[in-house]
């Protein structure tokens, strides 16, 4: 196991980079209509940068799937401040996709 993860950083980074990200339809909503984002290329540039990220917790889910939780920074384009956002992904290893189910700026509610 990683330490405490359920995840390798290094794997998520990996399949980051590659593009291989999926999410729920509401962390897309969320990502479009609240925060005007590209939901691909966004996830994209937070996870790449996973090694620099604090993890929270990992958490095993009703049905089973095994997730991490990370708060991540992110440096907004619009000013030199830098956001925090907490994301909650598990990794689909058969079809070696990470899979978003939450990822919020810092201030909402958390998980």
């Amino acid at each position: 196991m990683n330490g405490r993860r359920n995840h390798s950083p290094q794997m998520v980074m990996d399949l980051a980079r590659q593009g291989k990200i999926a999410f729920t339809s509401s962390v897309r909503k969320r990502l479009v209509e609240r925060y005007d984002k590209v939901p691909q290329k966004f996830c994209q540039e937070l996870l790449t940068n996973l090694g620099k990220a604090e993890f929270l917790k990992k958490v095993t889910l009703d049905d089973g799937k095994k997730c991490d939780v990370y708060r991540c920074s992110y440096p907004d384009a619009d000013d030199s401040d830098e956001s925090f956002w907490y994301v909650k992904f598990t990794i689909i290893e058969a079809m070696g996709l990470i899979f978003l189910l939450s990822c919020k700026i810092d201030g909402e509610t958390r998980y």
